[in-house]
């Protein structure tokens, strides 16, 4: 077939013939001829190889098989090897093995292709799986000794037990994942133990690993585990409190014997990087966009496959496909900065199209000999920050839920605030920032108690007239965060916690941080004139201290990574992960620039076109975000589907260090300059 009808003049070689495809029917002397009478030109792991070279040799002998066939596949083989010049080049230098195999880019093109297979057949809304949702994982083989060709550094053996890597990949996103292993020897108290597990479970993934054994079972996993499967999911959506998602490691025409899951999705491999491309899909931190290449009866035809969109970050590291070489100048500017003392640390993570291009860590907490480095959960005080992370981001929802008016009158929500003239104040006014409120007072001179602060503010006097100017307020967002617990009843911490942070898996992002984690919070400033202390862990800005550490213009603590995740579900449309916080016409209103003169959005702020912007000079004039005076940023490019956050904490040990204006621009113009020749 391949040399007469295709022409074909390569090289033909079996199969492994130690998967006894062949050899459970006849034995290896007899498979080894008649490979050669087929016309195969090498033998691939005979599993006797000398009882293979014997038999071809006496079948030569005795006329069976002649010389000129075998001269055939010798003079091809020969060929290829002077072709690939091994006859110069007899000896390999080990040491040079890792530069030609398995190089970065073979990895890449590998991945590539895993993401590409990944094939959705069925998904009733379930995936991408929540962050929400508690998770169960039933690993199915149709061997009890299942192994997988995934052999990672923390293992010394060359292969590993089937799902240990698909498990570590699902616990990496979500903790708490409970688990249990079914193969052909499992009995009545697996089947049990199961059960249980799965109806104590939001999401309960069955990961099947098997391959085509024989004719009598096509599809490798016995009978009686198939019953078992079915029992769990079929009607798994009504009479339980689970769903299911049946997920295929290899041979996929078993999922067509699982009765009425909510999910099916295919692999068709178990190594590695396949394995990771179905966690990312999983998760929704890539696309599936692959079609069935085969038909699985009953249920899904050749070609059928559903596209599921990509909704949540995903860490580009893990691919190795943007070299961090490439943000070498960004890299300087901050270790520059550092040494030049405009802070003792920071955070930086940029992101593009959903990929997390650079998530890097630099200094320390503070100036001490033994300070501990920046890590990952290092948490900041981003201080204004919490405008739109958390006040903007709230009045965007209730907005949305058709709760609040944007142009309804302050004193509709908050009565008290009517005084000396602000009654014709909106809320508009105020995420404006063009109500006519002070910028802000040093109420820690006059008032002890929130009450007092708050009683200040309702009473203040406007410095100019309502809609004339544009004078950024800290007083403005005290409010809107006041409004927020009159709509909602709930103090504005627990209403973003419940809103957002916890199910965004926002697990770093929250005011006050508890005494316990103390030591992963970056110290602000030394206060010679208040406080008289160190404040570390207890929020820098005096009036939100003065009111509980909670408030609408200042109080939040997080960390880049988890605010990348805020910034992903805006520059999504308000939806992450599979689920949809905010709808994408109160983002578009809240973020994109009317026309050119306007400087500040809702709650947002944009881009200066004309002099300095923290943003730099190379962001899109569409670019929105904020900065917090602790040292802390947030800039977005919706032109590039980019953004930066970047945190320190520039007012260790004292707010009177200003070096921070002048690196936020050049920072920014790096990290375009960066990925420049990328877009």
């Amino acid at each position: 077939l391949l040399k007469n009808e295709f022409g074909f003049k390569g090289l033909i070689v079996t199969d492994a013939l130690e998967m006894k495809g062949v050899t459970k029917i006849i034995n290896i002397d007899e498979a080894a001829i008649r490979a050669v009478e087929a016309g195969v030109d090498i033998l691939l792991l005979p599993p006797d190889e000398d009882a293979a070279i014997d038999a071809i040799r006496d079948a030569v002998r005795k006329g069976r098989i002649s010389e000129r066939r075998i001269d055939s596949s010798v003079a091809k083989i020969l060929a290829i090897k002077q072709w690939l010049k091994l006859d110069e080049n007899r000896l390999v230098n080990v040491n040079k093995i890792p530069e030609i195999v398995s190089k970065p880019e073979h990895w890449n093109i590998s991945k590539e292709i895993a993401q590409a297979s990944i094939t959705v057949v069925k998904n009733d809304n379930l995936i991408p799986v929540s962050w929400k949702k508690k998770i169960a994982v039933i690993i199915v083989s149709d061997a009890d000794d299942y192994r997988t060709d995934i052999n990672r550094s923390s293992n010394a053996s060359p292969n590993e037990k089937a799902g240990d890597y698909l498990l570590s990949q699902i616990r990496t996103r979500r903790s708490g994942v409970q688990t249990i292993r079914l193969s052909p020897r499992s009995n009545k108290i697996d089947f049990g133990t199961a059960t249980s597990l799965a109806r104590a479970a939001d999401v309960v993934v069955f990961a099947l690993y098997a391959k085509t054994r024989t004719r009598a079972n096509p599809y490798g996993i016995p009978q009686n585990l198939i019953d078992f499967i079915n029992s769990l999911t079929n009607g798994s959506s009504a009479s339980t409190n689970y769903r299911s998602i049946i997920l295929s490691f290899g041979n996929p025409y078993v999922v067509g014997t699982i009765k009425n899951p909510n999910t099916v999705m295919c692999t068709f491999s178990d190594g590695e990087l396949s394995t990771e491309a179905a966690v990312e899909v999983l998760f929704g931190e890539t696309e599936a966009k692959g079609r069935l290449p085969v038909t699985i009866p009953p249920m899904y035809a050749f070609g059928s496959g559903i596209v599921v969109a990509k909704s949540a970050l995903h860490d580009e590291k893990a691919e190795a496909t943007f070299s961090e070489s490439k943000f070498v100048k960004v890299s300087k500017v901050i270790q520059k900065a550092i040494q030049d003392n405009a802070f003792p640390g920071a955070q930086l993570v940029v992101v593009k199209k959903g990929k997390i291009l650079l998530n890097k860590n630099f200094g320390t907490l503070d100036y001490s000999p033994n300070a501990k480095e920046i890590t990952d959960s290092t948490l900041y005080d981003i201080a204004s920050l919490t405008k739109v992370v958390g006040t903007t981001s709230a009045i965007m929802k209730l907005y949305d839920e058709g709760k609040i008016n944007l142009d309804e009158k302050v004193v509709t929500y908050v009565p008290e605030f009517g005084n000396s003239g602000k009654d014709k104040i909106t809320v508009r006014n105020l995420l404006l920032h063009n109500s006519g409120l002070p910028a802000w007072q040093k109420f820690y001179l006059t008032c002890n108690t929130s009450s007092e602060v708050l009683d200040s503010i309702y009473n203040s006097k406007l410095i100019y007239k309502t809609g004339d100017s544009t004078v950024y307020s800290d007083f403005g967002f005290i409010v809107l965060g006041k409004i927020i617990e009159k709509i909602t009843g709930f103090p504005l911490d627990i209403y973003l916690k419940n809103e957002f942070f916890e199910p965004l898996g926002m697990q770093n992002t929250f005011y006050n941080p508890s005494s316990d984690i103390l030591q992963r919070v970056a110290p602000t400033e030394f206060d010679t004139v208040w406080r008289k202390k160190l404040v570390q862990g207890a929020v820098h800005d005096e009036t939100a201290a003065l009111l509980g550490g909670v408030s609408g213009h200042a109080g939040l603590f997080s960390t880049a990574t988890d605010l990348a995740i805020f910034v992903q579900m805006i520059l999504n449309g308000g939806s992450y992960g599979g689920v949809q916080y905010i709808k994408p016409e109160p983002i578009k209103l809240f973020t994109e620039r009317p026309n050119m003169k306007m400087q500040r959005g809702l709650g947002w702020d944009f881009k200066t076109l004309n002099g300095y912007s923290s943003a730099g000079n190379l962001f899109g004039q569409k670019s929105f975000g904020h900065t917090g005076f602790t040292g802390t940023s947030i800039w977005v490019d919706p032109e590039r589907n980019l953004f930066v956050i970047f945190l320190t904490n520039r007012v260790h040990p004292t707010r009177a260090n200003t070096k921070i204006s002048k690196l936020r621009s050049d920072l920014h113009d790096a990290v375009i300059e960066s990925i420049i020749n990328d877009q």
